[in-house]
C-alpha cells in the first residue's frame, strides 16, 4: 500500500467518527447538513462535503463544529487561506476550542506563516497540552523556522493531510466530550 493511499485511509478512518457523534446546533437542518458533509468527506468527496456544510453554517453560522470541520477539510485540500478564515470564525465563535487553533496552526504552516503557526500550536497545547496534533503542528513550525524556510513547498505534504485530518478527528471528539 502506498503512503497516499494509507492517509486516506486514515482519513477515512477518521471522518468515520463523525458518524457516531452527535452535532451540536440549534435546528435539525443544520445538523442533518453536517452530517451529510462529514459523510461525503468519509467518502472523500471533500468539495460536495464543502458545499453541505456550508449549507450547515447557513441554518446555524454560529456552529463552531462546522467552522472547525470546515477548516480541516479545506486545510486537507491545501486551501490554507480559506481554512485560516474558517478556523479565525470557529475561534471567534469559541476562544477556548483547542481543535480551532490547531486547525488555525496548519492554514498558517501550509501558508509558510510558521512564527504565526508556532503561536496558533502553542496555544492549543495552552488549551490542550497531551493534543498529538499540536503538537506535531508545532514542531513542524519550529523546524521550518529554524531552516529559515519562508514558502511551503509545492504538493500535498504527507504531514499536511494527517493534520488536516487530525483537525477534523479532533473537531468530532469535541462533540463526544460534550
Amino acid at each position: 500500500m502506498n503512503f497516499r493511499r494509507l492517509i486516506l485511509v486514515i482519513c477515512t478512518g477518521i471522518l468515520a467518527l463523525g458518524m457516531v457523534v452527535p452535532a451540536l446546533a440549534d435546528n435539525v437542518d443544520a445538523i442533518n447538513y453536517y452530517n451529510k458533509a462529514v459523510d461525503l468527506a468519509y467518502q472523500g468527496d471533500y468539495e460536495t462535503a464543502l458545499v453541505e456544510v456550508d449549507r450547515a453554517l447557513q441554518e446555524n453560522e454560529n456552529f463552531t463544529l462546522a467552522w472547525v470541520t470546515k477548516a480541516g477539510i479545506l486545510n486537507t485540500l491545501e486551501r490554507y487561506h480559506e481554512g485560516l478564515e474558517a478556523s479565525d470564525r470557529a475561534i471567534a465563535l469559541d476562544p477556548g476550542n483547542s481543535y480551532a487553533w490547531t486547525n488555525r496552526a496548519t492554514s498558517l504552516n501550509g501558508l509558510g506563516m510558521y512564527e504565526e503557526g508556532l503561536a496558533a500550536s502553542d496555544m492549543a497545547l495552552s488549551l490542550d497540552p497531551e493534543s498529538p496534533e499540536a503538537q506535531q503542528n508545532r514542531q513542524i513550525a519550529l523546524e521550518m523556522i529554524a531552516k529559515g524556510a519562508q514558502t511551503p513547498e509545492a504538493g500535498l505534504s504527507p504531514f499536511t493531510v494527517i493534520l488536516g485530518c487530525a483537525g477534523l478527528m479532533g473537531a468530532l471528539l469535541v462533540l463526544k466530550k460534550k
